[in-house]
């Protein structure tokens, strides 16, 4: 399985909620963490690479993910979009052409 990581939080919340959303996402990622089927990757892209940078509250989590053997990729010309390419603190920065390639082979895609 493959999880698609598209913004820094889980669900839609107003700006108002937007802890409540992150903290949401920590769960989320703790769960995955914990459960017997973790997936094979998560692709962070457009504002989802702000999991995975310097200062986000998520990095425990995923390095606890990555350390179980869930690669972790972020799209390298979305973090240059934001200027977060020097920042990245987990995982690794991949081409889309490698997210997409990792996608057209994953047995599931899961979009968050």
């Amino acid at each position: 399985m493959v999880i698609l990581l598209t913004k820094p939080f889980l669900g839609t919340v107003g700006p108002q909620d937007a802890p409540y959303g992150v903290g949401l996402m920590e769960r989320f990622l703790v769960g995955l963490e914990k459960s017997g089927a973790k997936p094979a990757a998560l692709c962070c892209y457009t504002e989802g690479v702000r999991l995975a940078v310097e200062g986000s509250p998520l990095l425990p989590a995923l390095r606890a993910l990555e350390a179980a053997g869930t690669k972790v990729l972020c799209s390298a010309s979305c973090l240059e979009h934001y200027n977060l390419k020097d920042s990245l603190a987990v995982g690794q920065a991949v081409s889309v052409d490698d997210i997409v390639s990792l996608v057209g082979r994953a047995p599931k895609v899961v979009t968050v």
